[in-house]
C-alpha cells in the first residue's frame, strides 16, 4: 500500500485527504469524484489534479453508482436518461446500433416474437424487445421515426391511387426520408462528426 504522499499531488491536497483519514492510495481509489466533492476544502481543481495523478499511475477513482447513465444517441450522461424498450426487427436493430447509436450494443435482447418492427412497421416472426439508455429527446425521436415512414408510405400509395391516374404528368417524389440519425448528425455534409 502506498502512502497518500506518494501520490504526485500538491501537498495542500495530501494533508486535506490525510484529515478525513484517506491515508493510503488504495483507500483514496474507493472513492467516487461526487463523493470527494464532498470532503471540505476538496475542489474541482483538487479533484481533477488527484485524478491526473490516479491516471499517471494507471489508477482511476471508483465509478460513482449514481452517476447519470449515458444516453446511446447521444453519447454522453444525461440527467432524463432511462431504460428504454423498443422491439426492431434484426436489420433495423443493426442500423440503429451501427449509425445512430455509434455501436452502442443494447443492454438487454429478448426472445424473439411475431409482431411489427417498431422503426420499419414490418410484420416478422422474430422481432426481439431491445433495451437501450435513451434521453427523454431521443426516446421521443427514435419512437417517431417509424410513424413518419407509415405516413409517407400511405401518401405515396394515395398519390398513385387517387392522383396519379387523372394527372399522370405530376409526380410525387420522397426527397428526404425519415430517418434515424446519430445526434451530431452534420446536415451540411450529410455524415456524422
Amino acid at each position: 500500500m502506498l502512502d497518500i504522499h506518494n501520490l504526485n499531488v500538491p501537498v495542500r491536497i495530501q494533508q486535506l485527504l490525510s484529515e478525513q483519514g484517506i491515508t493510503t492510495i488504495e483507500q483514496l481509489t474507493k472513492f467516487c469524484r461526487r463523493e470527494l466533492s464532498k470532503l471540505p476544502k476538496l475542489g474541482a481543481k483538487s479533484l481533477d489534479q488527484i485524478e491526473e495523478a490516479l491516471i499517471k499511475r494507471g489508477l482511476s477513482l471508483a465509478q460513482d453508482p449514481f452517476a447519470p447513465y449515458t444516453c446511446a444517441r447521444h453519447g454522453q450522461p444525461r440527467g432524463d436518461v432511462s431504460l428504454e424498450s423498443l422491439y426492431l426487427c434484426d436489420g433495423c436493430a443493426r442500423k440503429f446500433q451501427n449509425i445512430p447509436f455509434r455501436g452502442t450494443a443494447p443492454e438487454y435482447v429478448g426472445p424473439p416474437v411475431k409482431g411489427y418492427c417498431l422503426h420499419c412497421n414490418r410484420l416478422f416472426n422474430n422481432v426481439r424487445l431491445r433495451q437501450w439508455y435513451l434521453c427523454g429527446i431521443c426516446s421521443r425521436v427514435v419512437k417517431s421515426i417509424g410513424r413518419s415512414m407509415v405516413a409517407d408510405d400511405y401518401l405515396q400509395a394515395w398519390w398513385q391511387r387517387e392522383v396519379q391516374p387523372d394527372f399522370p404528368h405530376l409526380r410525387l417524389e420522397l426527397t428526404d426520408p425519415p430517418e434515424l440519425r446519430s445526434y451530431d448528425f452534420n446536415e451540411t455534409q450529410g455524415e456524422t462528426r
